[in-house]
């Protein structure tokens, strides 16, 4: 069985909608997330981190049955010191789907 401390556990929520440019083989896209990561897990020291993320991107359909995915994360994060860039690059993901 999962056993947690007394502490808890660390964690984060998203939420998002991504758009589609196109229907052809090559479809350009664009996701904006909201995300909420909590940390550390003690409720008397828990801090809370929201970012706005913009995920701009490009899937690939080889056929009805296979499709390859890249975005890069862009983030803005909402609470805490101001970084100088509006957007930050945070992340880069790849994806491959197989469908029945």
């Amino acid at each position: 069985p999962l056993v947690l401390s007394e502490d808890g556990f660390p964690f984060g929520v998203t939420g998002g909608y991504k758009y589609y440019f196109s229907e052809k083989d090559w479809r350009p896209n664009l996701g904006v997330d909201f995300c909420l990561l909590v940390s550390p897990p003690a409720p008397d020291k828990r801090q809370m981190m929201p970012l706005l993320m913009l995920k701009p991107g490009i899937e690939y359909d080889f056929n009805y049955h296979h499709s390859a995915a890249a975005n890069i994360w862009l983030a803005r994060f909402l609470k805490g010191k101001k970084h100088p860039l509006p957007l930050m690059p945070i992340g880069l993901q790849f994806e491959y789907g197989y469908t029945r």
